[in-house]
């Protein structure tokens, strides 16, 4: 699949030399493929991973501010390619954690869905976070993303909770991100997590409750899939 670049009007040429080519349609640079990218480091905007597939996952969830419920989102992929990975095909379910930087089409997309760049105090940076829609508080990545029975993948671990939804964008090209990718086996036997539970009886985290990258990778065959999202430019 191409992978979409950014590519601003004053280096067209310097792009088109290496093989960069432009698509009228979406108004985008790209190359053709991604066993190339690295010719095109210059302009990914110093993202570390692209995604082929990427889905969008929701589930509704009470404002710890004003209490009342509202849906929150996150993005994920099942095919990716890291930078840390040398560009390797990586096939595991990932949810994207701290996201800094996307296109800006998909940028606008999810911006209607309330999730933009907001400061966090906890992190000192500024990332995409989710919006309650009635009091404007920020959702942050911590209980979403680290928190078991807070969690987008709850319903694999608490039999009680009620699957999350998702929808999968139909994107023509490999979109650059830049965000934290998990580690979930890494976590998952972190020596620091099973003694936190252990001093703390009723504190579950990731490693207490063994969520490894197997368990995960359920995390869309179990899941509610909702109608395919198309987004023009991408």
């Amino acid at each position: 699949m191409k992978v979409m670049l950014n590519v601003p009007y004053e280096e067209k040429n310097e792009a088109k030399v290496l093989g960069a080519k432009f698509d009228w349609d979406a108004k985008v640079w790209y190359c053709e493929d991604i066993a190339d990218i690295k010719l095109f480091n210059k302009w990914l905007n110093k993202t570390n991973v692209i995604c082929e597939n990427l889905y969008i996952f929701k589930m509704n969830r009470d404002c710890f501010r004003c209490g009342k419920s509202s849906e929150v989102v996150l993005l994920a992929t099942d095919r990716s390619y890291a930078l840390e990975d040398n560009y390797k095909l990586n096939i595991n379910m990932q949810i994207l954690t701290y996201l800094e930087w996307m296109p800006r089409k998909l940028g606008d997309y999810m911006e209607k869905l309330r999730y933009y760049p907001s400061y966090s105090k906890t992190v000192n940076a500024s990332y995409y976070m989710n919006h309650c829609p009635n009091c404007k508080c920020t959702h942050g990545d911590h209980f979403l993303h680290e928190v078991p029975n807070e969690a987008m993948y709850k319903h694999l671990f608490y039999k009680k909770s009620a699957p999350c939804r998702y929808s999968k964008i139909e994107n023509s090209f490999c979109l650059p991100i830049k965000a934290r990718l998990p580690h979930y086996d890494e976590v998952n036997s972190s020596m620091e997590l099973l003694m936190l539970h252990l001093t703390h009886e009723d504190m579950e985290n990731r490693a207490s409750l063994n969520v490894t990258q197997k368990e995960i990778n359920k995390l869309l065959p179990t899941s509610i899939r909702e109608e395919d999202i198309v987004i023009s430019g991408i």
